[in-house]
């Protein structure tokens, strides 16, 4: 999977970065991929990261 940024940060920091705002210990970032030159099973994955004591859910669909 390629690494995402946005504003050159991270996008899996930016998830952690809401989370402290709300006070959240978990969040989850749902990416879809609208292209359409993958086909399923190379568009569709799933990670777990952790940043500062958060758990984040990453999906690819």
């Amino acid at each position: 999977m390629p690494r995402l940024f946005k504003n050159n940060k991270p996008l899996s920091l930016i998830p952690a970065d809401y989370a402290t705002q709300v006070g959240a210990e978990e969040t989850a970032l749902i990416l879809f991929d609208r292209r359409g030159i993958l086909d399923w099973d190379e568009r569709c994955w799933q990670r777990q990261a952790q940043h500062q004591g958060r758990s984040i859910g990453m999906w690819g669909m």
